[in-house]
């Protein structure tokens, strides 16, 4: 069986689950469509708009997200000794098991169904690696585009006519049998043609998913962020045109370039979100809670539409301007942000998840977890300590947790030591203030190291009890580890506070920082001066400074060993 604890807890990525409650929006906007009228918007401005900006560009970002969850939960079984094959075909059938309720009773686009068929192939590819995963999308994504192309010269949808969408808009306007039975019969006669265009189309989407999680590219902010401008320039600049004149003309041999303009104009939203909420990390609190519950909004948006719009409700399909039906789709996305926001701090998973994860680790999972409200605030509070990084110097991608690492994971220690009730802190050759701490040497204790970086560093000495509180869980690309008797690759940064009385000047060894001032800060001072050494330190001590006041207990602030699964 796997050592839990030999493998690094697998982060939950707040920026996936922004993505991901993101793209809800865009899904909502399309689905209202069909919702409001089974035969779609009439031509117009508003059907010209919702081709050019929504339809075939928020399903491929959320197909995306789909393969690059599967890696994380394969990481997260790993890490715990179980069988990601298996938890993922129950997953992969519980979607499917939803998704064929879903399409009968609620939206006959419904698209759990093919997710989980389609995932099931996905995970039969698995195995590939992220080369041979692009490869393989490459060339399926190829021939459905061709397909399309081909369709679309040989002749395009005349579209229904006016006898047939009336016939559409009395049955959704029906009663549940009589909906059922006609969204039953849909359901079966599309489903050869639907699974076709999954294998063609929604497949090499999740295989480049899975490439991405396989190299962890949304793991480390240093990877992926200089290239987001250049990937918005050619989703806006050269996708996003042929999309437009695709919905304005409708000229056949544009529709196999717009399959392509699809996915273009779709990395572009992605990264336009993701420069926005790197540079205000507070833009991911508005779309990360419905990230987190996606299955449970995607669902919650066909039952509160089928209540405005068929026999269910209100019964009012066709009965609303093309532009009505978008403003309450805005409406509605608006307020199931707010929604998923206030769900979140209660409670860890939607009413979905719970059924999914029971389904998927058994019926235990259905039990209540530990209290959910203290974690949540601790991400909330401290985004940027959170947030994954990579730290160049060493080939590492990082992630925080104030999960303790087991003591042979510990390669390098830190103090955020206080002096009554401020802070030291170290100036270097750099003009940098830092806090104490360094590499473990081989063969030492977590206390010897910190009682000999502090006389180094700080010309300190301990005047009460360590207090470890989290920890930087790092992993390296660089094929050799820092020294040789150090873990290789996974390897963690314990952050440790500490009371201690400055007694002397730093020793300053030769293959250490060389230390030119020792200084004592009030917070405010500290924060102020710490911010140079990292964006994420002076979060790291405001923590610390909760921990020092808490009495040095990390019980309350320990996030979950597996929040990907």
């Amino acid at each position: 069986m796997t050592d839990e604890r030999a493998i690094p807890a697998v982060p939950r990525l707040r920026e996936l689950d922004a993505l991901r409650g993101f793209a809800l929006g865009g899904i909502l906007l399309v689905n209202i469509e069909i919702m409001s009228d089974p035969s779609g918007f009439v031509p117009g401005a508003a059907r010209t708009v919702s081709e050019a900006l929504f339809h075939n560009k928020f399903y491929v970002l959320f197909s995306f997200l789909f393969g690059y969850s599967l890696t994380m939960q394969f990481r997260s079984a790993e890490r715990v000794g179980a069988s990601g094959r298996g938890r993922t075909v129950r997953r992969c059938l519980a979607l499917m098991a939803i998704g064929v309720v879903h399409a009968v009773f609620f939206f006959t686009g419904d698209v759990l169904f093919g997710y989980g068929a389609i995932g099931l192939v996905l995970l039969a590819l698995g195995r590939l690696r992220p080369r041979g995963a692009l490869q393989v999308a490459a060339a399926l994504y190829g021939i459905g585009t061709l397909i399309i192309a081909m369709m679309a010269v040989a002749g395009r949808d005349a579209g229904v006519s006016a006898t047939e969408r009336e016939r559409l808009l009395d049955i959704a306007r029906a009663g549940w049998g009589t909906a059922a039975a006609w969204r039953w019969e849909l359901f079966t006669d599309r489903l050869p043609t639907f699974l076709l265009f999954g294998l063609f189309n929604v497949l090499p989407l999740f295989l480049v998913g899975l490439a991405a999680g396989k190299a962890r590219l949304l793991e480390s902010p240093a990877r992926y962020l200089p290239w987001l401008p250049g990937v918005q320039w050619i989703g806006f600049g050269i996708g996003l045109p042929i999309s437009a004149l695709d919905a304005i003309t409708h000229w056949p041999p544009l529709a196999g370039f717009s399959v392509i303009a699809g996915p273009l104009v779709a990395a572009a939203y992605g990264a336009m979100l993701l420069r926005i909420i790197h540079s205000r990390p507070r833009v991911t609190d508005v779309f990360a809670p419905a990230g987190r519950i996606a299955a449970t909004v995607y669902i919650g948006q066909s039952l509160i539409t089928s209540l405005i719009f068929t026999g269910y409700g209100f019964g009012l399909a066709g009965r609303l301007s093309d532009w009505t039906v978008l403003s309450i789709a805005v409406v509605l996305y608006a307020a199931q942000l707010a929604l998923a926001s206030r769900w979140t701090r209660q409670h860890r998973y939607g009413p979905i998840e719970y059924l999914l994860r029971a389904i998927t680790y058994g019926p235990t999972r259905l039990r209540p977890g530990p209290p959910y409200r203290r974690i949540m605030t601790l991400a909330e509070r401290y985004p940027l300590l959170h947030a994954p990084a990579r730290w160049e110097w060493g080939g590492l991608d990082v992630q925080f947790s104030t999960e303790l690492p087991p003591d042979e994971l510990v390669t390098n220690i830190h103090l955020v030591c206080f002096v009554g009730d401020r802070i030291v802190l170290c100036r270097d050759d750099r003009d940098v203030w830092i806090l104490p701490g360094g590499t473990r040497e081989a063969g030492e204790s977590i206390e010897s190291c910190v009682i000999r970086e502090l006389v180094e560093e700080a010309g300190a000495e301990l005047a009460g009890p360590i207090r470890q509180f989290g920890a930087h869980y790092g992993t390296t690309d660089h094929p050799e580890p820092y020294r040789p008797w150090q873990p290789h690759p996974h390897k963690a940064w314990l952050w440790c506070t500490a009371d201690v009385r400055l007694v002397g000047e730093p020793t300053n060894p030769d293959d250490a920082e060389n230390i030119l001032e020792v200084r004592t800060f009030s917070l405010e001072e500290a924060l102020r001066h710490a911010g140079n050494d990292g964006s994420y330190v002076p979060e790291l001590i405001r923590l610390a400074v909760e921990v020092h006041r808490a009495g040095g207990s990390t019980t309350a602030l320990r996030q979950p060993g597996s929040p990907a699964e």
